[in-house]
C-alpha cells in the first residue's frame, strides 16, 4: 500500500501550458499506478506550489482512478514568482502527511504503508537559501521518499538544484523538454512501465 502526493510547480517559468502537460503526467500516475487506486490499495493527494503551496485534495478524498484523474483535471493554474521547492516540502509534510487529509499511518518502523512524494518541477528559481535543505531533511527525517519528475531548463543551476535532491538517481526522472513528457505520459498511458 502506498500514500503518494503529486507535488507540481505552477511557477511562472513553467507556465499554465505546460502546467496542463504536468497534470497529464500525474494523470498517467494515477491510471497505471500498480495495484490501482484505492483504500486497500494506493491513494493520491496533489499538492501544487510556487511562492506559496496550495492543497488541491487530500489522500482519502477519491477512491477510483476516475476520481483522481477527475481531480487532477479540476486543478486550476494560478502561477506565482519563484519555486519554493523546500516550503512545498516542508508543507506537505506538515499539512499533507497527517491523518487529518487522509494518510493511513505514520512513517517509521512496521509501516506496511510506504509515503512518497513525486514532484515535476524544473527546479528554477529555487536555492538552498529558500529552506530546500530543511525540506529535504523533514521528509526524510520522517521516511518519506522523494521521486522527482525533471523538466529540463537551460540554467544550469536549475539542474544542479534537482540533481541535489534525491539520494538515489533512480528516483530522478529526467525529461529533456515538454515534447518528451508528452511522449513519456503516452509511453506510461501504453503500459510500457509501471510507476
Amino acid at each position: 500500500m502506498r500514500d503518494i502526493l503529486l507535488l507540481g510547480d505552477e511557477s511562472g517559468s513553467i507556465g499554465w501550458y505546460n502546467f496542463e502537460k504536468m497534470k497529464n503526467a500525474f494523470k498517467a500516475v494515477a491510471q497505471n499506478v500498480n495495484g490501482g487506486i484505492g483504500d486497500q490499495s494506493t491513494q493520491i493527494a496533489m499538492m501544487s506550489f510556487s511562492r506559496w503551496s496550495r492543497l488541491q485534495f487530500g489522500f482519502d478524498q477519491y477512491e477510483t482512478a476516475d476520481e483522481v484523474v477527475q481531480g487532477i483535471s479540476a486543478t486550476i493554474f494560478r502561477g506565482g514568482y519563484r519555486s519554493k521547492i523546500g516550503n512545498a516540502l516542508l508543507d506537505a509534510n506538515t499539512w499533507m502527511f497527517q491523518q487529518s487529509q487522509g494518510m493511513r499511518s505514520f512513517p517509521g518502523p512496521g509501516d506496511n504503508i510506504d509515503h512518497e512524494i513525486l514532484i515535476a518541477t524544473d527546479g528554477c528559481r529555487t536555492s538552498l537559501g529558500y529552506y530546500l535543505t530543511s525540506g529535504l531533511r523533514a521528509i526524510k527525517k520522517r521516511g518519506i521518499k522523494l521521486s522527482v519528475l525533471a523538466i529540463y531548463a537551460r540554467d544550469p543551476r536549475c539542474q544542479e538544484t534537482i540533481r541535489s535532491m534525491v539520494d538515489d538517481p533512480n528516483d530522478l526522472y529526467e525529461v529533456g523538454d515538454w515534447a518528451a513528457l508528452d511522449n513519456m505520459n503516452e509511453q506510461v498511458q501504453a503500459g510500457a512501465c509501471r510507476p
